[in-house]
């Protein structure tokens, strides 16, 4: 009977415990998680964004706390508050806390400017250390003073997050609609419409140069169509996107690879259908550093943007780039575009393209627009190929004469094919054209013949340039040449 009551007691004292001691446990680690998080994001350069803790209000049982963001988003600042209510009542084998959020526009004075966003949102802190994140909207609208717009339909998000771990994220979304303004005088409205996309990933916690940069994603899109004035010019359908980012201890290099089953390009009663639509590209060899001191130093403008109009900031930007650009150049970064191109049934297009510049000695120190010039004459290098098949550029020429003599455009096309094979500026086996151009700081070479010296071309003094001394001609499109290996 002892035995028993004394199992009772420590098993009321156990309950009472739980139920009277530890949210209050619960609450103090929250509250330690939640500002150690927003520090977190604080101290990360690599993010642009800011973002500041207004209040926290920790009690026993919940809590409540509202957090700043804001974020550069289209030369403009995009503000929200998240507003969390925590529940610290912890339920065994399920969750040690549940936070909800509600996301609330703000003006440029901090204020709330509308109504919070349609969407649910929460966590739950799980008993083996991870927090699954989730966020649902049936219907999303956000829209701007200046016109820009976004419309979210049937999204479905879930993160997943654990230290040491990188950051897992599944999202599913029936569609997205983004309008954007474009200045008087430029345009009208421009929107990209997206139908059906799936997207999932991983990305490891970059908050500084000593962290390993590592990032995979995935997305598929079912269709995208871009409108001007509400008249399509381009549809897609099938889409594939990826990308990954490869740590290489101080440099980085960023990979992305896009498909489009098939779709249309042209105004409706223009277009023409294509298929096989690809788009491979990266950036190789980045400076981590560099790239984060003009992350942090951008950060810092968009923070605290004064009084200053759109061409001020704009020049602003340019500065910091400036500002930074020693650090970035000096690991000889490249871009690479390893095929570009199309197929229709009349033919297809196919190009490539690379830049790099020679990093190796690069001076130190601030540069300016006028110091950037002979950097860029000196040890900028590149090369492009272009592969486009006669039946497409009849179809194309055909469709761009209209209601006009067709017959007359084609001779004056065929003219001016001819006149730039003579030259040498092209290649023609009769079924397809074909050109390679390469270019250093000895001078440029399309097709094999010598065009003026980059010295000419960037404002220096003209130079004409042996054959002998230029940049080795592009190889044709899915070749590599010996000097096309990825930089180290």
């Amino acid at each position: 009977m002892k035995t028993t009551k004394l199992a009772a007691l420590a098993a009321t004292g156990l309950v009472l415990g739980w139920v009277l001691v530890l949210p209050g446990i619960v609450g103090v680690r929250t509250e330690d998680k939640i500002r150690n998080d927003i520090d977190s994001l604080q101290q990360n350069k690599l993010m642009p964004w800011t973002v500041k803790v207004d209040h926290y209000d920790r009690g026993w049982f919940g809590s409540s706390a509202r957090v700043s963001y804001s974020l550069p988003l289209a030369g403009q600042t995009l503000r929200f508050a998240v507003d969390y209510k925590v529940n610290q009542f912890a339920i065994p084998l399920q969750r040690w806390a549940r936070t909800d959020y509600t996301i609330t526009p703000l003006d440029a004075s901090g204020n709330n400017s509308g109504n919070p966003l349609a969407i649910e949102a929460w966590s739950i802190k799980t008993f083996f250390g991870r927090t699954d994140t989730t966020l649902k909207a049936d219907e999303l609208h956000w829209a701007s003073p200046d016109g820009n717009a976004l419309d979210l339909r049937k999204l479905l998000a879930t993160i997943q997050t654990e230290d040491g771990h990188p950051m897992q994220y599944r999202m599913n979304m029936a569609g997205a609609t983004l309008r954007v303004a474009v200045p008087a005088g430029a345009g009208g409205v421009v929107q990209l419409v997206l139908g059906n996309l799936q997207a999932d990933g991983h990305q490891a916690a970059m908050a500084s140069v000593k962290d390993s940069w590592q990032m995979d994603a995935q997305q598929k899109l079912e269709s995208m169509e871009l409108l001007v004035d509400n008249n399509s010019v381009l549809r897609l359908n099938g889409l594939s996107l990826d990308a990954a980012m490869q740590d290489k201890g101080s440099l980085v290099d960023m990979l992305y690879h896009s498909r489009a089953e098939k779709g249309q390009l042209g105004p409706i009663n223009h277009a023409f259908a294509i298929k096989d639509a690809r788009m491979d590209f990266s950036y190789a060899n980045i400076n981590k550093q560099g790239y984060a001191d003009w992350q942090s130093k951008a950060n810092q403008l968009y923070a605290n943007p004064g009084n200053a109009d759109a061409l001020a900031m704009q020049q602003a930007s340019a500065q910091v780039l400036l500002d930074s650009a020693s650090s970035l150049l000096a690991s000889s970064p490249a871009f690479r575009i390893d095929q570009f191109g199309f197929q229709t049934d009349k033919g297809g297009l196919h190009g490539s393209l690379e830049l790099r510049f020679d990093g190796n000695g690069m001076p130190t120190g601030v540069q300016t627009a006028q110091s950037i010039l002979p950097l860029l004459r000196d040890r900028l290098s590149g090369r492009a190929a272009m592969q486009l098949d006669r039946g497409l550029l009849n179809e194309l020429a055909g469709q761009a004469a209209g209601s006009a003599d067709t017959a007359r455009t084609a001779q004056m096309m065929d003219a001016s094919i001819s006149s730039a094979v003579q030259q040498g500026w092209l290649s023609d086996n009769g079924q397809r054209l074909s050109a390679d151009f390469s270019f250093n700081r000895d001078g440029a070479v399309l097709n094999g013949h010598p065009l003026p010296s980059m010295a000419g071309l960037l404002g220096g003094n003209p130079a004409v340039a042996a054959p002998q001394a230029a940049a080795p001609a592009a190889a044709p499109s899915g070749e590599k040449t010996p000097d096309q290996a990825p930089a180290n």
